[in-house]
């Protein structure tokens, strides 16, 4: 199983992605996958492979490039039913 995380148009998610290798969390960059000229940017998330526990350990180092990584992630604006 994959979980994406959207990145602005504006970021390189390449350079992300060896960020967070780094650390040793293995994020591959979306934009690869995108062929033409407009590639979407974001971070692809394995994770079927993993225990819970290992799941979190990750989550743990990820959360160590929160400062490098959330300028780059969308805001998400919440609509309120009428």
């Amino acid at each position: 199983m994959h979980l994406v995380l959207p990145l602005e148009s504006e970021a390189d998610d390449q350079a992300l992605s060896n960020l967070c290798a780094q650390q040793k969390l293995v994020l591959r960059p979306l934009s690869p996958y995108y062929l033409g000229r407009r590639r979407r940017k974001g971070l692809l998330f394995g994770f079927s492979a993993f225990s819970t526990e290992e799941i979190i350990q990750g989550l743990h180092r990820l959360a160590t490039l929160r400062r490098e990584i959330s300028p780059f992630i969308p805001n998400v604006v919440e609509r309120s039913s009428q």
